[in-house]
C-alpha cells in the first residue's frame, strides 16, 4: 500500500505541490537563461529538474527530479534537412 506523501510536501505554498511550484516559478523567468529571452521547454525541465529537490529540502523531504531529453532538439532537426539537400 503507498502511503500518500505529506501535506507538507504536496503544498508548498499552501496550493502548489513543489513540482507544480518549481514549474510555475521556470515559467514566470526564473528558468530563462538568456536575459531577455522567452523561457524554452529545454530550460524549464532542467530549472524544474534541480529546484524540485531544493523545495523540498525546505520542507525537510528528500525528493529528487529529473529531466531527459529522448528526441533532437527541434533546431537540431532543421539543420539537419538543410545538410541533406
Amino acid at each position: 500500500m503507498r502511503r500518500a506523501p505529506s501535506s507538507r510536501l504536496c503544498a508548498y505554498d499552501g496550493k502548489d505541490g513543489v513540482f507544480a511550484y518549481a514549474v510555475l516559478e521556470g515559467l514566470k523567468g526564473e528558468a530563462r537563461r538568456a536575459a531577455n529571452g522567452p523561457v524554452d521547454d529545454i530550460d524549464l525541465g532542467f530549472y524544474v529538474a534541480s529546484r524540485v529537490g531544493e523545495l523540498a529540502k525546505q520542507k525537510d523531504h528528500n525528493r529528487s527530479s529529473s529531466f531527459k531529453i529522448s528526441a533532437p532538439a527541434p533546431a537540431t532537426t532543421r539543420n539537419r534537412k538543410k545538410e541533406n539537400r
